[in-house]
């Protein structure tokens, strides 16, 4: 066996030793933008490649406002920085998720995360990832999200990722769950861009 390959196993048995931290709340987010009733149901994934097209025209661009495809899901989210420090003074960006159907949604984890937060540079480039500096529990977890409740999933990100961040840079975040019962996708991931 390959150095390499041994150490990708020791990272997979070292992610699988830990967790990160939702919790449910049943209050919406209280800065979740204004959606209409049928844009609500729907997430975009973004092109990056058309924001950075949009970009270096010149022309007013935001992450997320071209798609290359639009996906009907199941939850609907939101993405933000806290206007609160962790415990430790850094930096929080959260992922709100909240469920819109008139019915709970069940959603299972193949392990302790919840949810990844990842640092993305304007080209597409993965430049850091919250997983990586965390370990997580290899166990099956199943959870319902009742309707019109709202899970929210904290990422505390460290001084040094913050001061890494560019403009036009973007957070671009997960949840790393799927709906036990449907094949329709939860959620697409949610982008912030840098400010």
């Amino acid at each position: 066996m390959s150095a390499t390959r041994i150490g990708s196993v020791l990272g997979t048995i070292l992610l699988a030793l830990g967790g990160c931290h939702a919790q449910n709340d049943a209050q919406p987010p209280a800065k979740q933008p204004d959606q209409t009733e049928s844009t609500r149901i729907r997430q975009v994934e973004v092109d990056v490649g058309a924001h950075q097209a949009l970009a270096k025209s010149g022309q007013k661009s935001h992450v997320g406002e071209k798609a290359v495809m639009v996906k009907e899901t199941t939850l609907t989210g939101y993405l933000q920085v806290s206007d609160k420090p962790s415990a430790r003074g850094l930096t929080v960006i959260q992922l709100l998720v909240t469920n819109p159907q008139s019915y709970g949604v069940p959603m299972q984890f193949n392990s302790g995360m919840t949810g990844d937060l990842w640092l993305m540079a304007a080209n597409g480039e993965r430049l850091w990832a919250w997983s990586d500096d965390m370990m997580f529990t290899q166990a099956l977890r199943n959870l319902t999200l009742a309707s019109g409740k709202t899970m929210t999933v904290n990422f505390d990100i460290p001084a040094k990722v913050m001061e890494r961040a560019r403009q036009g840079d973007y957070w671009q975040a997960r949840l790393m769950a799927h709906n036990s019962e449907s094949t329709k996708p939860l959620l697409m991931p949610q982008i912030l861009p840098v400010q």
